[in-house]
């Protein structure tokens, strides 16, 4: 008898063996720009979770690999937006980094263990990459970037932090465009 995936009051998530994380409004730490690269990490999620499975599926990793690779880089630029706004809001941010490189160790673990399994995993490994995947992305939002949303009440939700003002409205970094995300999603599920 399958098990039902656990579910994460922050993250809820289909009953498929590839979860499906979502964005809700409990997310928002209030400020466009970090919140933005969060809706796209979690999309990034979902394409790394699709592309397992289609690795598993086909034994071919390569779209993982891509996935993964694709993952990691939104991190690190992820991080350096969040370095930023740290240092503008004077928030304290050595415990942040270290919790930023902790992460970036379990995603490059992560990246380690399904590459050298040669795309050969069960359905249950499948689940629990998965699992551990979306865990450590929510945890991110709701444990680490949370402490943010108290500093940043008093800037404007549009606060960017290059500028030190508010972003001009059609200013939305190509990373973060709909379109092209939309487009990632469908390569993906092609």
């Amino acid at each position: 008898m399958p098990t039902s995936p656990r579910i994460n009051p922050y993250n809820p998530r289909t009953q498929e063996s590839v979860m499906c994380m979502l964005w809700t409004k409990q997310l928002s730490i209030g400020n466009t720009i970090v919140d933005s690269e969060h809706k796209h990490l979690i999309s990034l999620t979902n394409y790394v979770e699709r592309a397992m499975k289609t690795a598993m599926e086909t034994r071919d990793g390569t779209h993982l690999q891509h996935a993964l690779d694709q993952l990691e880089d939104e991190l690190h630029h992820h991080f350096r937006t969040e370095e930023k706004i740290a240092k503008v809001v004077n928030l304290p941010f050595e415990q942040h980094l270290k919790a930023q490189e902790h992460m970036l160790s379990d995603i490059r673990f992560l990246k380690a263990e399904l590459m050298t399994k040669d795309c050969i995993w069960t359905e249950a490994a499948l689940r629990h990459f998965s699992e551990f995947l979306e865990d450590l992305i929510t945890e991110h939002i709701t444990l680490k970037d949370m402490q943010m949303k108290t500093a940043l009440q008093g800037y404007d939700y549009d606060f960017w932090p290059d500028l030190g003002v508010v972003a001009p409205s059609d200013a939305v970094p190509p990373m973060h465009n709909p379109v092209a995300v939309a487009q990632m999603s469908m390569h993906a599920m092609a």
